[in-house]
């Protein structure tokens, strides 16, 4: 049957593997990540999450296997336009130490072709909580202050697929409100999240579905909703991989 483009994943990851030297971070992962889906990524430490994450955005490539966006092989113009699509806030921000946090964002806008950049850049940072400190430099920020800086400028052109790293790793609870807040538009907008966490309550909050990573591979996968009602203190990976909600 041909598929339509409803059955057409925005991203598929298909047989994908990564060795450095001897040492396989990724053995053979399939995923897929629909338009409009939020899904979770968990998983122990060195269970592969990041080198993942990198893969996907691009960032890092494959010993084996390959990336398809929208039913189409990552390379050429696809490739072009799969990088285009993407957004990625990361351990690194990707914020140059010399430019102010306006100009951060306003160089991004411009570089991506974003229509009315003053306007989005302003809009992005007061939803982030930082338009009062926007003529400052991200080197006098503190790290919660860099990352909703980053995820601001992850976000400038409304990217079909956001990609998060640990997005509330070292925050405090208003930062992380703030970035909680922020993921929910970019999901009630439409668009597509992978979140990366071991902040397992409020990563299973935020997403549709989740993937648990252990040596490399996908162990398990599925539905966030049935975890959602435990307390904080009783989500763990354990519990999820025991299926135990």
């Amino acid at each position: 049957m041909t598929a339509t483009a409803t059955d057409t994943p925005l991203l598929a990851v298909q047989s994908l593997a990564r060795s450095f030297g001897r040492f396989r971070a990724l053995t053979r992962v399939d995923l897929q990540v629909r338009d409009g889906e939020s899904v979770a990524l968990f998983g122990g430490n060195g269970a592969g999450k990041t080198t993942l994450l990198k893969i996907i955005a691009t960032l890092l490539g494959p010993t084996r296997g390959s990336l398809a966006y929208r039913g189409k092989p990552v390379k050429g113009a696809v490739r072009r336009a799969y990088r285009r699509a993407l957004g990625f806030a990361g351990h690194a921000t990707f914020l140059y130490g010399d430019l102010s946090a306006e100009e951060n964002l306003m160089l991004h806008a411009r570089l991506r072709g974003v229509e009315r950049p003053e306007e989005r850049v302003r809009e992005l940072l007061e939803r982030v909580d930082l338009w009062e400190r926007r003529n400052e430099r991200p080197t006098h920020f503190s790290r919660g202050m860099q990352q909703r800086a980053s995820l601001a400028r992850a976000m400038i052109d409304k990217p079909s697929l956001l990609l998060l790293d640990e997005p509330f790793s070292g925050l405090d609870t208003p930062g992380a409100a703030v970035i909680e807040q922020e993921i929910r538009q970019h999901r009630a907008a439409g668009l597509s999240t992978l979140i990366v966490s071991h902040n397992l309550p409020r990563a299973l909050s935020l997403c549709d579905r989740y993937v648990a990573l252990e040596r490399g591979q996908v162990v398990q996968e599925g539905p966030c909703a049935p975890f959602r009602d435990l307390p904080p203190h009783e989500v763990n990976l354990e519990r999820i991989l025991a299926g135990t909600a």
